[in-house]
C-alpha cells in the first residue's frame, strides 16, 4: 500500500513539471543551443553536493542554495533563519537558544542523540551536535541537501547535509561595518576586514560579531523577559597560494553564548498556578502525585509519600492521558521563579591543504573542535514557589583528519577516494538541587563542581570526603530550608569515541547526456561510555540491580558500523532539463542510556509497577535508512523560470526517539528506538523572474510517515502512528520586488521581500499525543543599497506575532515557545 501511494504521488508531481519541461526541450533541440546564460536572472548558482563544483540545476540531488545576497538582505544569522526558506526542513527549537534539532524529510533529531544532518563549514565536517545552531556571519553561501548523504558525508548524515561557506580572504583591501537595533532592546554590531598580506600570495580575513537582546516574551512571575540572549563571535582566516598547484587554508573561530534557558510554558493545569505567586496549583489541590503527601493516587494505586517509596509518587496522569493542548499556548505564561541560564563556548581551528597534479588533486583537512555547554533552570512544577533546579553540563573535544584524492572534472571517467578519522572525548552530567529559598537568580547554584553544595538524597549515603548523611525528607509543601540548595541527584558519563571511514566515488559519462555514478563509504564508530558519578549518589535500589562492579569507573563498550552506498543515474538532454534517480543508504550511530536506568526499569516492570516504559536498554541501537529518489530539474524562458520536482521513499530501522520517565524516585532522559518507520513524499518548487523587477518563488512538500513495527517499546501501541516531529506538509511562498532609482544624486537599489511559510500539522511524540495544528508565519524585508558604500534594511520576523509551541516535551504539556514577533533596522557601511 505504501509503495502504491508513493508512486502515485511521484507520478503526479514529476509528470506535471515534465510536461512543461518537455515542451521547452522540444522547442530548442539540444544540438541547437549553447549552455544557458541567465542574463536576465541572477548568476548561475554553483553547489558542491557531490564534492565537486556543479550547477545547482544540474546536480542530481534536491538542494536549496541561499546566496550571499539573500543572506545579507534577509539578515540570516542562524539556522532558524534559513530553515524557514527550505521546503521540508522543520526546525525544533527547545530548552535554550543554542539547542536546536533539524528534521529533513521525516528524519529527526532530539536530546542525547547524534545529529541527523551533517554540517560542513568551509570543507570541515562538524563533530558536535551542540554546534549546530551557532552564529552565522560573513557567509558566502548555504546549501541544504536532502535525503541520505552518508556515502559522501559519513555517519549522521541520514537526513541530509548542510554546507556552509564563509567568505574568502580577498586580494584587495575591503571590509564593512554593520549595526542594528530592534525590539526587546536588541542590538547587533559586526565588523569585517579583508585583504592581501602578501599581494597575490597570502590573504587574510577577520570577522567579528556581537549580538545582545533583553528578549520579547515576558516572565509573569519575575516581570522580566524570559528569552534574552547574548553572543560574541570571531573568526580569522588565512589563505596562502605560493604556486598555482598548492594552497593552504587556515581557519579559526570562537563563539560565546549567554542566554536564558528552560523557559518552558506548562500547558497542563497540573503544573500551573492559578495566578503568579499563589504557591499552589491544581495538582496540589487535587492531590496529584509529586505534590501533596498523604493523599490517595488512583492512577498509580497507592498513597502519595513524596519520598520515592512507592509508584504512587511518580506517575503523572498527563503522561498517560495527554493532558495539555499544543495549540492552547495563549492561555498560559512563563511562570518560573528562576530565570534559567545557558552558557556555551565553541572553538574551532582547521587547516585545509590542496595540491594539484596533472592526474589528480589531493586535499587534506585537519580540524580540532571544542565545545562546552552549561544549562540550568527550574524543574517542574515551574511556579513561583521554591522546589528544585536542574543543571546539565556537557563538553565535547574532537580531533579529525580527512585525506581525499580527486580526479580532474573535465575527463569522462571521474573518481574520488579517501579516508577519515575522528577522535572525540565527551562528558555529560545532570545535577538536581533543591531551590530551598525561592531565589530569583541562579548565582548560588553549582557550576562545574557538582559537590560545591551539601548532598541530600532520599537514601542515606556518604559524601566524597567520607562524611555520612541521613535520608532527606522530600515534600514541596515542607522543604527543610536549613539544608540549603543541596544536591539531590547527580549522574555523569564520559565518552571516548573513535570513528574512521573509507570512501570512494566513481562517475562515468555513458553518453554525452547520461551519467552513471556510484559512491560508497564504510564507517565504523567505536564508543566507550564510563560512568563517573560517585556511588554515594546512586540509590541502593539501583545499585542492587546493576551489573557487578557498577559505579564510578564502570565502562560499557559498543561498536556501530555500516556500508553506505549511493547509486545515481542522471540524464541531461539539454542545458534546460535534468532528470535523475538515486538509491542510497545511511546510518546514525547508537549510544548509551544513563548507567543503571535500564536495570531499574526492568525491575520495576517485574514488580508490576504501572506506567513504566518498556524497551529501555543500556545501549540503544544505531539507526539505518535505505531509500530512493526520482527527480527532474527544468528551466525555460531563457532561464527566467525554473521548476523542479522530486519523489522520495525511505525505510528506517531503529528510528531513534527521546523519552523521559521517573522510576523509583529516579528521573532520567533515555532513548528508545522505534523498530521500523516508513517515509515517503514529494517536493515541487519553482522560481519565476517575471520582469527585471519582480520575482516569485514557491515550494510545496508532502510527507507521509508511518510506524510499521514496534515491539513493546512504549506504554501504548504506536504501530500505525505518524513519526514524531514531522510535519505532514510544508509550503513556502515568496515575492521579491526590485527597483533602481536616484535620490539626491545617489543611486539606490531597493528591494522588498515577503516570505510565507506554512508548517503542516505534526505530533511531538511517538504516542501521537499533543498534536499541533498547521502554523503559518510571515517574514518581511525592505531595504536598499545606497551608492557604493551604504545599505539600509528593515526586517520583521513572525509579522502576525503567532504564539506557538516549538516543542512539546512529554504529553502533559512542557511547551518550549517559539519566537514572537521581532523587528530590526540595520545599517551597513562597506569600504
Amino acid at each position: 500500500m505504501f509503495a502504491i501511494r508513493y508512486f502515485k504521488y511521484l507520478l503526479v508531481s514529476c509528470s506535471a513539471v515534465a510536461l512543461i519541461a518537455t515542451n521547452a526541450v522540444a522547442q530548442q533541440a539540444p544540438g541547437d543551443v549553447d549552455p544557458v546564460i541567465n542574463t536576465s536572472n541572477d548568476d548561475e548558482i554553483i553547489v558542491t553536493a557531490r564534492r565537486r563544483a556543479e550547477s545547482q540545476q544540474d546536480a542530481p540531488v534536491t538542494v536549496t542554495a541561499i546566496t550571499a545576497t539573500e543572506i545579507e538582505r534577509l539578515g540570516i544569522s542562524g539556522v532558524d533563519d534559513y530553515a524557514s526558506l527550505v521546503p521540508n526542513f522543520f526546525l525544533v527549537e527547545t530548552q535554550n537558544s543554542t539547542f536546536s534539532f533539524p528534521n529533513i524529510r521525516g528524519i529527526s533529531q532530539s536530546r542525547n542523540i547524534d545529529q541527523s544532518v551533517a554540517v560542513v563549514i568551509d570543507g570541515v565536517l562538524s563533530t558536535s551536535p551542540t554546534a549546530f545552531s551557532q552564529e552565522l556571519f560573513d557567509v558566502q553561501q548555504i546549501e541544504v541537501y536532502k535525503g541520505p548523504q552518508g556515502a559522501l558525508y559519513g555517519r549522521n548524515a541520514i537526513g541530509g547535509a548542510i554546507n556552509i561557506t564563509t567568505k574568502k580572504p580577498s586580494n584587495e583591501f575591503e571590509g564593512h561595518f554593520r549595526g542594528s537595533y530592534g525590539n526587546g532592546n536588541s542590538g547587533k554590531a559586526q565588523a569585517v576586514v579583508s585583504g592581501p598580506l602578501i599581494e597575490d600570495t597570502l590573504f587574510g580575513r577577520a570577522s567579528f560579531s556581537f549580538r545582545d537582546s533583553d528578549g520579547v516574551r515576558d516572565n509573569v512571575t519575575l516581570n522580566v523577559p524570559s528569552d534574552g540572549a547574548k553572543n560574541v563571535s570571531a573568526r580569522g582566516r588565512l589563505i596562502w597560494e605560493p604556486t598555482e598547484s598548492f594552497s593552504a587554508d587556515l581557519r579559526g573561530s570562537f563563539s560565546d553564548d549567554e542566554t536564558t534557558a528552560i523557559g518552558f510554558i506548562d500547558l497542563s493545569p497540573l503544573f500551573t498556578e492559578p495566578f503568579p505567586g499563589a504557591g499552589i496549583n491544581f495538582g496540589t489541590a487535587l492531590g496529584i502525585p509529586g505534590f501533596t503527601p498523604g493523599t490517595p493516587n488512583s492512577f498509580a494505586g497507592g498513597t502519595i509519600t513524596n519520598d520515592g517509596s512507592g509508584a504512587a509518587d511518580f506517575i503523572i496522569p498527563g503522561q498517560l492521558l495527554g493532558i495539555g493542548d499544543a495549540d492552547n499556548i495563549d492561555s498560559f505564561d512563563v511562570q518560573t521563579n528562576l530565570l534559567g541560564i545557558d552558557e556555551r563556548e565553541l572553538f574551532n581551528v582547521s587547516l585545509k591543504l590542496d595540491y594539484s597534479t596533472d592526474y589528480f588533486d589531493v586535499t587534506s583537512v585537519t580540524a580540532y573542535d571544542d565545545s562546552r555547554n552549561l544549562t540550568r533552570g527550574e524543574q517542574p512544577p515551574r511556579t513561583s514557589t521554591a522546589f528544585q533546579v536542574n543543571s546539565q553540563f556537557r563538553t565535547s573535544e574532537a580531533f579529525s583528519q580527512e585525506i581525499r584524492f580527486t580526479s580532474p572534472d573535465e575527463q569522462r571517467f571521474r573518481w574520488i577516494a579517501g579516508g577519515y578519522l575522528a577522535l572525540t572525548d565527551t562528558f555529560l552530567s545532570t545535577t538536581v538541587q533543591l531551590d530551598s529559598t525561592g531565589t530569583d537568580n541562579l548565582a548560588s547554584f553549582i557550576t562545574d563542581d557538582p559537590f560545591a553544595q551539601n548532598i541530600c538524597t532520599p537514601f542515606p549515603g556518604v559524601t566524597p570526603d567520607g562524611t555520612a548523611f541521613a535520608p532527606f525528607p522530600f515534600s514541596p509543601a515542607g522543604i527543610d530550608t536549613s539544608a540549603g540548595d543541596c544536591v539531590t541527584g547527580f549522574n555523569a558519563d564520559e565518552g571516548d569515541n573513535t570513528a574512521f571511514a573509507f570512501f570512494g566515488q566513481l562517475a562515468y559519462d555513458l553518453t554525452d547526456t547520461i551519467e552513471l555514478s556510484f559512491s560508497a563509504r564504510y564507517d565504523e564508530d567505536r564508543r566507550t561510555n564510563t560512568f563517573v558519578a560517585p556511588t554515594s549518589l546512586v540509590s541502593p535500589a539501583v545499585l542492587a540491580l546493576t551489573p557487578e562492579g557498577f559505579g564510578d569507573g564502570f565502562e560499557t563498550d559498543a561498536v556501530f558500523n555500516s556500508f553506505q552506498p549511493l547509486a545515481t543515474i542522471r540524464w541531461t538532454p539539454s542545458s534546460e532539463f535534468t532528470a535523475y534517480a538515486t538509491y542510497s543508504e545511511g546510518f546514525r550511530s547508537g549510544g548509551f542510556n544513563a548507567g543503571g536506568f535500564a536495570e531499574l526499569a526492568d525491575a520495576a516492570i517485574a514488580a508490576g509497577t504501572p506506567g513504566v516504559p518498556t524497551g529501555i536498554e543500556p545501549v540503544f541501537d544505531q539507526q539505518d535508512t535505505r531509500g530512493g529518489e526520482i527527480g527532474i530539474k527544468t528551466s525555460w524562458l531563457g532561464g527566467a523560470l525554473t521548476a523542479n520536482a522530486a519523489g522520495f521513499y525511505t525505510e528506517v530501522d531503529n528510528y531513534q526517539t527521546f523519552n523521559f520517565a521517573i522510576i523509583g524516585g529516579i528521573g532520567q532522559q533515555f532513548v528508545t528506538p522505534i523498530d521500523e518507520v516508513e517515509i515517503y513524499g514529494f517536493e515541487v518548487d519553482a522560481v519565476w523572474k517575471a520582469t527585471d523587477w519582480l520575482k516569485f518563488n514557491g515550494a510545496f512538500a508532502l510527507n507521509e510517515t508511518e510506524v510499521t513495527a514496534d515491539e513493546g517499546n512504549r506504554l501504548i501501541d504506536i504501530v500505525g502512528n505518524q513519526a514524531p516531529l514531522t510535519p505532514d506538509s510544508t509550503l513556502n511562498l515568496g515575492v521579491e520586488v526590485l527597483k533602481d532609482f536616484s535620490y539626491f544624486g545617489q543611486d539606490i537599489e531597493s528591494y522588498l521581500k515577503i516570505n510565507y511559510q506554512r508548517i503542516g500539522s505534526l505530533f511531538f511524540i511517538a504516542e501521537n499525543f499533543a498534536e499541533r495544528d498547521p502554523l503559518g508565519l510571515i517574514d518581511l524585508t525592505i531595504g536598499g543599497d545606497i551608492g557604493e558604500h551604504w545599505s539600509l534594511v528593515g526586517r520583521v520576523d513572525n509579522l502576525s506575532n503567532e504564539n506557538f509551541c516549538s516543542e512539546l516535551f512529554n504529553p502533559g504539556g512542557f511547551c518550549f515557545p517559539g519566537a514572537l514577533r521581532k523587528w530590526e533596522i540595520e545599517a551597513t557601511y562597506r569600504f
